[in-house]
């Protein structure tokens, strides 16, 4: 599941600031925030000059809360489940804050006001819609199923309970569960479990996200393949004990076979 939400994360992230964009001054961006999606992080540094001088948005991408459950009868979500993530998008207008000593202060977000209200409504909504049209498309496609739910909660001041600009938009994504593991002597990408191999395979050469993945390949290394389990040998001791009924005559060539049969059980690896 861990790596399913990494995948997640950088394939919304490419799909939202395309690094094919990054270096072209007359690129046509999805949204507003333009390429100003941040990988689980907002720092002063997140704000080149200019951004919090002229209030453009800025968005950080985080893979939160998280859970597998079980597909239908299945007992044992370890070996068959439905992984559930929800990606979360705090998008932000940025302000410039003057204190008494008329020192400039750039902030993430301030006292709300209407021009930034309508930024934030539009880049939501721009938000919505580019997730929406790109589930078909790669990367998406190769990690996200469906999203079941969509919430929107504003920030607040924690002191003055006054409301800033920001929000975070939730979305609960169910995940396309492919957790193949990779085969013993795999290199490079082919070390990483699915479905975030797909999704470097489909992240372009040079892009921000492949390099994050060839990172993570290169530091799970030999820790990937693990040990096969060939089979499991189940034995047991079992006999009648007194009033029970007499068996039925054997017949072998039913399935599954009936009566006193001799033999092993062997279940062998899947």
């Amino acid at each position: 599941m861990s790596l399913s939400r990494l995948a997640l994360r950088l394939a919304a992230i490419e799909t939202l600031a395309p690094s094919a964009l990054q270096s072209d001054p007359n690129a046509q961006w999805p949204t507003a925030a333009e390429g100003r999606f941040l990988d689980s992080q907002m720092t002063p540094e997140s704000f080149a000059e200019g951004v919090a001088q002229r209030r453009l948005p800025v968005v950080a991408v985080y893979a939160d809360e998280a859970k597998r459950e079980p597909y239908g009868t299945a007992a044992d979500s370890l070996v068959d489940g439905s992984d559930q993530v929800t990606l979360a998008f705090e998008i932000m207008v940025p302000g410039v804050y003057r204190q008494d000593d008329q020192n400039a202060y750039i902030v993430p977000a301030v006292a709300l006001d209407a021009l930034a209200e309508a930024t934030l409504d539009m880049v939501e909504e721009q938000i919505r819609q580019v997730l929406q049209d790109a589930r078909m498309s790669r990367p998406l496609c190769l990690v996200l199923s469906h999203v079941s739910r969509v919430e929107s909660r504003p920030w607040r001041d924690a002191d003055l309970d006054t409301r800033l600009s920001a929000r975070r938009v939730e979305f609960d994504c169910h995940l396309i569960n492919a957790e193949r593991r990779p085969l013993a002597g795999q290199t490079g990408l082919d070390r990483l479990p699915e479905p975030l191999r797909s999704v470097a395979l489909a992240l372009p050469e040079g892009s921000y996200g492949r390099a994050a993945c060839n990172v993570v390949a290169a530091a799970l290394g030999s820790a990937a393949a693990f040990t096969a389990l060939a089979e499991l040998r189940l034995a047991a001791n079992l006999k009648r004990g007194a009033g029970d009924a007499a068996p039925p005559p054997v017949n072998p060539g039913v399935t599954p076979p009936v009566g006193d049969l001799a033999g092993s059980v062997v279940i062998p690896q899947t």
